[in-house]
């Protein structure tokens, strides 16, 4: 290689690599400006927090009796549990039940996540149990909540609420268009002592 084919190639990588570095200039330019305008759209974090605040009194360990009246009229007693968490630094709230028999068989299971939507105001539950699932409006009240959906042709309502004791009382119920309970859950819960 002579002394201008060495130079030329020089020159070309030169010119590739200032190229290349107004490039890299331009793609951190626009991702400032692009990060800008996507945080301004990101949902607080703060807001969702604040939101889930309503709930606080459902965190913790929960435990008790719950009475399951079937269909056919036949009455199931079980111990219920409830461990209700915060997660992602509070912005969603965690609930595990979970029900067994006298004999400690786990006869019921079930997970539900719940979030807010700050814009709206509107709570949303996302259930889990047995393979199904279920996603609707969570209504918040004062230390109450209840959410409903339709299954088949019955309606399953859930209510729950703290009691003048600080328990969880818990009802829910299916029932058909005419209004008759198919089946129904009653529980009442009390808070399990903190471990530390």
């Amino acid at each position: 290689m002579n002394e201008i084919d060495r130079l030329g190639r020089m020159a070309s990588i030169r010119a590739l690599m200032q190229t290349f570095i107004s490039w890299i200039a331009v793609v951190a330019v626009l991702i400032g400006c692009c990060s800008d305008s996507i945080a301004q759209g990101r949902p607080d974090p703060a807001v969702h927090k604040a939101a889930l605040e309503k709930l606080k009194f459902l965190e913790g360990k929960w435990k008790g009796e719950a009475t399951i009246t079937t269909a056919q009229g036949e009455t199931i007693k079980i111990v219920q549990t409830e461990d209700v968490q915060y997660k992602l630094e509070g912005t969603v709230m965690l609930i595990e039940g979970t029900g067994r028999d006298a004999q400690g068989k786990i006869v019921f299971n079930a997970l539900a996540v719940v979030s807010s939507e700050p814009a709206t105001k509107i709570y949303r539950i996302r259930a889990w149990n047995n393979g199904n699932s279920v996603e609707t409006e969570l209504k918040v009240g004062k230390e109450t909540f209840e959410w409903g959906f339709d299954m088949g042709l019955a309606k399953v309502a859930h209510k729950m609420s703290s009691d003048e004791k600080g328990r969880w009382s818990g009802l829910s119920e299916a029932k058909t268009p005419d209004g008759k309970t198919v089946h129904s859950i009653r529980m009442l819960l009390s808070r399990a002592p903190a471990i530390d």
